[in-house]
């Protein structure tokens, strides 16, 4: 049987383990000192975790609040839309059973062949109803003289009873455009003071007829050209709801974008307000 040798170590590797044993006792004492340290400062660190936590709640709270009532006050908003169109649906009613009244009681108004009568019974309904009904009122007393013109040029009537119902389709296509030219003048006006009550670059001047305002071509500027921002277009849009309260749901639906052209959004006022007058009548 024969013994086996073992080579004694080189000073290669006594050097390598005398660098991991430094290594393993550094190792050590780093973690002692990790323990001394946590020791020492747990107190704090357990003080400054809690603050930072508390710190943490508080915004998110706040959050929370700010989100919450921004969700509140939208559902306010849209309710309080929501209860405008029903009042100016409403109104539409009321317009309509008025109107309906007045043509069963002034038949012969509607229908008579004296002009001065007819103009007469016209500026009755400039005094009943407001620009944005009369107009399609007056529409529609002007066709059907037109038709009754129609229908006298088709038969052997006189050429003074033609002439008559033209006159009487005159009449009434005359307040018509009375009453459209009316109601552009109140959507415009409305608009005006709207956007003098938000932005200062505006002013009106409602004294003078037509309303004199500043700057002059500001119908072919943008909202965002006189400062505002979008969150002033919303402002806007809350003091058009209350100075043309019959037409509430489309002023909600202008785009709350300070970039759109005002004169756009004065025409789209006018059409609404017409629009809202054809509604109102049955």
């Amino acid at each position: 049987m024969t013994q086996q040798s073992s080579n004694p170590p080189s000073d290669v590797d006594k050097r390598y383990l005398e660098i991991e044993e430094k290594r393993l006792v550094l190792e050590v004492e780093k973690q002692k000192f990790e323990q001394r340290f946590a020791n020492r400062h747990l107190a704090t660190l357990i003080t400054a975790a809690i603050s930072v936590l508390a710190i943490c709640m508080s915004v998110a709270q706040i959050l929370l609040h700010d989100q919450s009532t921004r969700q509140e006050a939208e559902k306010v908003r849209k309710q309080q839309v929501k209860d405008r169109e029903l009042e100016a649906r409403r109104q539409d009613r009321d317009w309509s059973l008025q109107w309906v009244r007045l043509v069963l009681d002034h038949r012969k108004e509607v229908f008579s062949r004296d002009i001065a009568t007819q103009r007469q019974f016209r500026a009755l309904i400039v005094a009943v109803f407001p620009d944005y009904v009369a107009a399609p009122i007056f529409q529609r007393l002007a066709d059907v003289q037109r038709d009754r013109a129609a229908e006298a040029h088709g038969t052997k009537s006189s050429q003074q009873a033609q002439k008559i119902q033209a006159a009487s389709e005159d009449v009434w296509a005359g307040g018509r455009r009375a009453a459209q030219a009316a109601s552009a003048e109140r959507s415009t006006t409305a608009l005006l003071v709207a956007l003098a009550s938000v932005s200062p670059r505006v002013t009106v001047d409602l004294s003078k007829t037509p309303v004199a305002y500043k700057p002059a071509d500001l119908f072919s500027e943008t909202f965002d050209m006189l400062g505002f921002g979008d969150d002033q277009v919303e402002i806007l849009k809350a003091q058009l709801r209350m100075l043309l309260p019959n037409i509430p749901g489309d002023i909600d639906r202008l785009p709350a974008n300070s970039n759109v052209n005002i004169g756009t959004v004065a025409q789209y006022l006018r059409l609404s307000l017409q629009a809202s007058g054809e509604g109102a009548l049955p």
